[in-house]
C-alpha cells in the first residue's frame, strides 16, 4: 500500500523570531493513517530553524526537529497516529524567503 503524504499550502507568514526576519507556515497532509511518522523536507534555501504540531492534538511524544544540512529538514513524532484529519503544521524560520519543494517520508 502507498502512503500518500502532500504539501497541501505553504504560505509566508509574520515571523515571531528576531534572529529570522522570515517565516513559512507549511500544511502537511496524508491520505491514510501512519505512526511513528517521520518526514524530510527539502527546501529551495537555508533552513535557520522549524517546529512544528499536529492539528487538533495537544500532546505529541517522541517528537523531533532536526535540520540534517542547509535545505533539509527531518520532522517525526511517535505518538499521536498521523491520520487525514490532522494535517502537520510545520514553521521554518529563514535569514531569506524559501519554500518546500520535496517531501519524502522516512521508514
Amino acid at each position: 500500500m502507498v502512503i500518500a503524504r502532500h504539501v497541501r499550502l505553504q504560505r509566508n507568514v509574520t515571523t515571531d523570531r528576531l534572529d529570522f526576519p522570515y517565516a513559512l507556515q507549511v500544511f502537511l497532509q496524508t491520505d491514510q493513517t501512519s505512526k511513528p511518522t517521520t518526514l524530510k523536507l527539502y527546501c529551495d534555501g537555508a533552513i535557520g530553524d522549524a517546529d512544528f504540531f499536529v492539528t487538533g492534538k495537544t500532546v505529541v511524544m517522541g517528537r523531533k526537529v532536526q535540520i540534517l544540512n542547509e535545505s533539509t529538514l527531518s520532522l517525526g513524532f511517535v505518538f499521536p497516529s498521523w491520520t487525514p484529519d490532522s494535517p502537520i503544521v510545520v514553521k521554518i524560520y529563514s535569514l531569506e524567503p524559501l519554500r518546500v519543494i520535496n517531501l519524502t517520508i522516512e521508514p
